[in-house]
């Protein structure tokens, strides 16, 4: 997924973290979130000792059947309060579909919703706009019917 996002213009702004990508949620030191992928500005990250982010610009969930109700709920509520957080992202395994939250004033988000392979996944944010059939590129979703 992240690789076809970023291509190597966006590797020199951005970084992605897919194995360090735990951050701290919130004003409680314990309460963390692991997203699929988190991006952060690479100049501007700032990191506790945990090293855990503190200020991702973009978060991304992979929805599976045991997550979906806390990405879709619990998860949006707090990414939301994350001052720095720019987009949320949540991706279907199962289908070509994804919802893209997006910060358009501090207190104030817009949802939308893309569904098909060819729907633009736009993410403002990174200044980047990717074909859902590119994310899902070799994904057979004749085996998640069955």
């Amino acid at each position: 997924y992240a690789q076809s996002i970023y291509d190597g213009r966006l590797r020199c702004v951005c970084r992605t973290h897919e194995r360090l990508r735990q951050f701290r949620v919130g004003e409680r030191r314990n309460h963390t979130r692991t997203p699929d992928v988190v991006v952060a500005d690479k100049a501007r990250e700032q990191r506790n000792q945990q090293h855990q982010v503190l200020n991702p610009l973009l978060l991304v969930e992979v929805l599976s059947k045991s997550t979906a109700a806390k990405d879709k709920s619990d998860k949006l509520e707090e990414y939301q309060t994350i001052e720095s957080s720019q987009d949320y992202v949540i991706i279907w395994q199962d289908t070509p579909k994804a919802v893209v939250y997006r910060k358009i004033s501090p207190n104030k988000w817009e949802q939308e919703i893309l569904t098909g392979p060819e729907a633009i996944l736009t993410l403002q944010t990174l200044a980047v706009s990717v074909p859902l059939k590119y994310l899902y590129a070799g994904v057979d979703f004749s085996e998640t019917e069955k």
